[in-house]
C-alpha cells in the first residue's frame, strides 16, 4: 500500500492523484561521432514501422558488435545504469533496440509497444528551439475523465497535470523512459535528421 502525502493547498477540499504514470527522464551526453555513424546505419537495411517520412534501423541493433563496442556499452548503457540506481529501478533486460530519422514534417503514428515493460527515447539529434518534433502522450484515462476536463478549473487542471495529451520537446541528449503502455506519438518534425534511439525493456 503506498501513502503519499500530496495534496493541492490551495483548495478548501482535498483532491489527491492516485495512481500516476511514471516518466522518468534524464540527461545522456552524445558522443562524438554519433550523429554521422547513424548515416552509415542510413544506408544499411531500414524500416518504418510506426514512422513517415523517415527511416528505421531494423529493432535488433544491440546485436551490432560495432555498435555496441563503439557506442552503446560506454556512452548509455553504462551511465543509463547509473542514473537507474539513484532510484533503485529494478534490474531489467533490453530487448529491442533501434534508431529512427526523421526529415521535415517526418512523425510517429499513435502507437504502444506490446510485450514490453518499459520503452525508452534517447535524442541524438534535435534542437530545442526548433519547431515541431515534440512527443505526445496520450491519456491513457481521457474518456472516463472527459467531462472533468472540460469543466474542471483550469488551476486544478493544471496543479495535479490533468490533460487530453501531455507533450515533451526533445533536445539532444534527454532520455525520456515510460511505460510500454501509454500511447504515445511524435507531431512532425520542423527539421530534418531529427535522431533518436528507442528500445523496449522487460523488467526482471
Amino acid at each position: 500500500m503506498c501513502v503519499i502525502d500530496l495534496f493541492l493547498s490551495f483548495l478548501m477540499m482535498d483532491i489527491r492523484p492516485l495512481f500516476p504514470q511514471l516518466i522518468f527522464s534524464a540527461t545522456i551526453p552524445v558522443p562524438n561521432g554519433l550523429v554521422e555513424y547513424c548515416d552509415e546505419l542510413k544506408k544499411g537495411k531500414t524500416e518504418n514501422r510506426t514512422s513517415g517520412g523517415g527511416w528505421e534501423t531494423p529493432n535488433n541493433l544491440q546485436e551490432n558488435k560495432k555498435f555496441v563496442d563503439k557506442y552503446l556499452k560506454a556512452h548509455f548503457l553504462v551511465p543509463l545504469q547509473r542514473e537507474l540506481s539513484t532510484v533503485k529501478f529494478p534490474s531489467w533486460n533490453l530487448d529491442a533496440l533501434w534508431i529512427t530519422g526523421l526529415n521535415r514534417g517526418g512523425y510517429h503514428v499513435d502507437h504502444i509497444h506490446p510485450c514490453a515493460d518499459f520503452v525508452f527515447t534517447w535524442y541524438i539529434n534535435a534542437y530545442e528551439n526548433a519547431e515541431g518534433g515534440c512527443i505526445s502522450f496520450r491519456n491513457p484515462m481521457e474518456y472516463e475523465s472527459s467531462k472533468m476536463l472540460h469543466y474542471l478549473d483550469p488551476e486544478i487542471k493544471n496543479a495535479l497535470g490533468l490533460c487530453h495529451n501531455f507533450q515533451i520537446k526533445p533536445k539532444s541528449g534527454l532520455f525520456l523512459m515510460f511505460p510500454a503502455s501509454l500511447y504515445h506519438m511524435v507531431l512532425p518534425s520542423g527539421y530534418d535528421n531529427r535522431l533518436a534511439m528507442t528500445g523496449n525493456i522487460t523488467i526482471g
